[in-house]
C-alpha cells in the first residue's frame, strides 16, 4: 500500500528530467509554430482576404445594381410615357380620319339623294307630261264608251 501512496505523490520539485522536457518541449513549440502554426496562420488570412474581397464586391454589386434597377424604373417611366403620348396622337389621326370619312361619306350620300331627287323629279315630269299629252284621249275614250 505504500506503493500507491509512493506513486500518487505529486512532486513539485524539478528533478534532473525537468530542464530537458523543457527543451524539448520549447523545441517541439518552435517547430510547430514554424511548420504549423505560421501557415495555418498565413491559411486563415489569405481566407479572411478573399472574404473581404467578396463581401466589397458584394457591396459593390449590390450597390450598381440599386443604380440599374433606379436607371431601369426611370426608362421605363420614360418609354411608357412616350408610349402614351402615341397612342394618343395614333387614337387623335383615327378620331380625325373618322370624321373625315363620315363627312366625306355625308357629302356623297347628300349628293347621292340629291341625283336621285333629280331623277324622280325628272321622271315625274316626264310622267305628267305623258299623263297630260293622254288624258284628252283617254277622256275621249270614257266617253266614247259610256255612249256607247
Amino acid at each position: 500500500m505504500t506503493g500507491l501512496i509512493l506513486s500518487s505523490q505529486i512532486h513539485l520539485v524539478p528533478d534532473k528530467t525537468s530542464l530537458p522536457q523543457a527543451i524539448i518541449f520549447f523545441i517541439v513549440l518552435a517547430v510547430l509554430s514554424f511548420f504549423v502554426f505560421g501557415p495555418f496562420k498565413k491559411i486563415i488570412a489569405m481566407r479572411k482576404d478573399r472574404i473581404d474581397r467578396l463581401i466589397e464586391d458584394a457591396k459593390r454589386l449590390e450597390e450598381e445594381t440599386k443604380n440599374l434597377s433606379v436607371r431601369y424604373e426611370s426608362q421605363m417611366s420614360e418609354i411608357n410615357t412616350l408610349a402614351h403620348s402615341e397612342k394618343e396622337k395614333i387614337r387623335r389621326l383615327g378620331l380625325d380620319e373618322e370624321t373625315a370619312i363620315r363627312e366625306h361619306a355625308r357629302k356623297e350620300s347628300g349628293k347621292l339623294l340629291e341625283d336621285a331627287r333629280n331623277e324622280i323629279k325628272a321622271a315625274e315630269d316626264v310622267a305628267r307630261k305623258s299623263l297630260k299629252s293622254d288624258v284628252p284621249k283617254f277622256v275621249q275614250e270614257i266617253i266614247d264608251k259610256i255612249k256607247g
